[in-house]
């Protein structure tokens, strides 16, 4: 994949995200609240990953990975993100 792949495939993830309701942050990274949940897409420079928020007893945050992928091996479908087997 070369730059320009990359970065329009990358533009257009993101567009999708957006029209699904995902709120970008500050860090470019995307967010999806739920009423129990808040699920996150992280975008790195060669990988993306789907990832779930996690509250652990003592009430700190952490994120857990769900799905992760190289963004070459990330598909696009039907106004769909596919990350291995997760459709967002």
């Amino acid at each position: 994949m070369n730059k320009k792949q990359k970065d329009l495939k990358l533009q257009q993830i993101k567009n999708i995200l957006r029209s699904k309701g995902w709120a970008e942050d500050r860090y470019g990274n995307f967010k999806l609240q739920q009423p129990t949940k808040i699920y996150r897409v992280k975008i790195q420079d060669i990988s993306i990953r789907y990832e779930l928020q996690w509250t652990r007893a003592d009430n700190s945050k952490d994120w857990v990975n769900v799905r992760s992928d190289y963004l070459k091996n990330v598909e696009i479908i039907e106004d769909n993100i596919k990350i291995k087997d997760v459709l967002l």
